[in-house]
């Protein structure tokens, strides 16, 4: 696997593990928490900080902040309760988190009105010092949620604006633009922290960085995200609310970072890779936000959400099935029943209403799928349902862009271009140049148990063997087994003993024999 200069949020991005309980009543009553009227925003006179402020909820400049949360789901993350209408307490409370945080999602799914776990909630009024004042409001619906090009979530609470309202909540307005380019930002979240003192809300101040760039990492695809030097992006931060420093209205959520990925290879989950005008590289220092601006389009007047809405800029989940899984890595050549070929895309497209599709494919960096240039003419799926060209031989990550539509000519059925289904592949024809790591435990008689272990992408299989030194040449393919995670036994009467292992990345490159000689 190939890493380029050592220039995505925990466990996968800026997450934490599964939902954990939270001490503080159901509800606390208006008595209890701070009154919710909206007092001067406090803007601060420095660009960055070293890192993130633990927050004083008693602080009457920090209430703006009681609308920030810690969200219990499949994964522990920050979210934020915003603003849906102008004036109507009756209308649906709403939070935004990561599309990560309710599940981890495939590349192209989109997730639509679906009931979220029994124990899903989001914790508001979430500051050290409040502990007797937190409101706990159960998730009611996922409305939306999706990684696929913008990882974002959209819940449903189990409160109207105004009851929260009555408890002290008051919700952020979404941005209408994104700030400039190197413009100051406040970014608050609940990142996780190994001293349960400190794993409160905290807001980091920090610098915007150049415009919006593309990602790959993993099998995702992200577009448009928003750089930043935030260093203090951790597990538990996805879904952090992103301000420019001089306004009160959220811009982005907080995603993914490359910082402290050091050692992954590079593009994999936790080491995101910008697009770039030729390839693709890390940028060791940033971190990324998904920006939101226009979502208050998904909102009718009463506060509502509807994704049917023409001002609405969210995926609607039409899209073509595509059967298998993701390519991820590969060699550009295969062996097909004993013949040597091309790695081929080999895609099967399908779907209940769409009668015809058109694609188009190219490097990543290259290839825009939200711009209808490029496509092939519509084919009817029921005359060539599958896609064979050959994938380039060229290292590097490629799409397949697919729309699908119900005529022969693109007209009004088709899928929105801007939603356009993309499958990935990467070519890899790097050998892994990281060496095996070993586990040694003591074995019963005086021998050994070697335990191999694995660094996927780049060390994703093994094979060994062990014998007597002098005879054994770990160069020769001979007497090698596959490694089926068990540790490998050496016992004391074969000492001297020498073990060769042979380590594969994902795409099935072979790094050189590694040896090591047990006395």
């Amino acid at each position: 696997m190939k890493h380029l200069a050592f220039a995505a949020v925990c466990c996968i991005f800026a997450c934490g593990g599964g939902s954990s309980g939270e001490p503080g009543p159901q509800d606390a009553s208006p008595d209890a928490a701070n009154d919710a009227g909206t007092p001067a925003w406090d803007t601060g006179d420095g660009a960055t900080s070293g890192g993130s402020q633990l927050l004083d909820g008693l602080d009457p400049t920090n209430a703006n902040y009681k609308a920030i949360g810690r969200f219990h789901g499949s994964l522990t993350c920050t979210a934020v309760f915003v603003q849906t209408s102008a004036n109507n307490p009756a209308a649906p409370a709403y939070a935004l988190t990561s599309g990560h945080c309710p599940s981890i999602l495939g590349a192209n799914d989109v997730t639509l009105d679906a009931e979220p776990g029994s124990d899903f909630e989001v914790v508001f009024n979430y500051f050290a010092n409040t502990e007797q004042a937190r409101v706990r409001v159960p998730v009611t619906r996922i409305e939306h949620a999706t990684m696929k090009g913008h990882d974002l979530a959209i819940l449903k609470l189990a409160r109207t604006v105004g009851e929260l309202g009555t408890l002290g909540i008051a919700p952020l307005a979404i941005a209408p633009s994104l700030p400039a380019a190197g413009a100051p930002i406040d970014v608050v979240g609940a990142p996780l922290d190994t001293s349960q003192s400190d794993d409160f809300l905290r807001r980091e101040r920090c610098i915007g960085r150049a415009s919006s760039v593309n990602l790959v990492e993993f099998h995702w695809h992200f577009f448009d995200a928003q750089p930043n030097d935030c260093i203090d992006i951790r597990s538990g931060s996805s879904g952090s609310p992103v301000f420019a420093r001089d306004r009160v209205q959220i811009h982005a959520l907080m995603n993914t970072t490359a910082r402290g990925s050091e050692g992954t290879t590079d593009c994999y989950a936790n080491r995101p890779c910008e697009l770039t005008a030729t390839g693709y590289a890390v940028r060791p220092d940033a971190s990324y936000a998904t920006p939101i601006v226009g979502l208050g389009g998904c909102f009718d007047e009463r506060g509502s959400f509807n994704l049917r809405r023409a001002q609405c800029p969210l995926d609607d989940g039409r899209q073509l099935e595509v059967q298998g899984g993701p390519l991820g890595a590969n060699q550009p050549y295969v062996m097909d029943n004993g013949v040597r070929r091309r790695l081929r895309w080999d895609r099967s497209v399908k779907h209940t209403e769409f009668t015809h599709y058109r694609y188009k494919t190219g490097p990543a960096h290259a290839t825009n799928c939200r711009d209808l240039a490029g496509y092939g003419a519509p084919i009817a799926l029921n005359a060539n349902s599958v896609i064979r060209d050959d994938v380039p031989e060229a290292e590097g990550f490629y799409y397949l862009c697919l729309l699908g539509g119900r005529s022969p000519t693109p007209d009004s059925t088709w899928q929105n271009p801007r939603f356009a289904r993309i499958e990935q592949v990467q070519i890899d024809t790097t050998p892994p140049q990281r060496l095996p790591g070993t586990l040694v435990h003591d074995f019963d008689g005086g021998g050994l148990r070697v335990e191999l272990l694995f660094y996927p992408p780049e060390l994703s299989q093994y094979r060994y063997k062990v014998g007597p030194p002098a005879s054994t040449d770990c160069a020769q393919p001979d007497g090698y087994d596959d490694y089926l995670r068990i540790a490998i036994p050496i016992l004391r009467e074969e000492f001297p003993a020498k073990l060769c292992i042979v380590g594969y990345d994902e795409a099935g490159n072979v790094a050189p024999p590694f040896a090591r000689t047990f006395e």
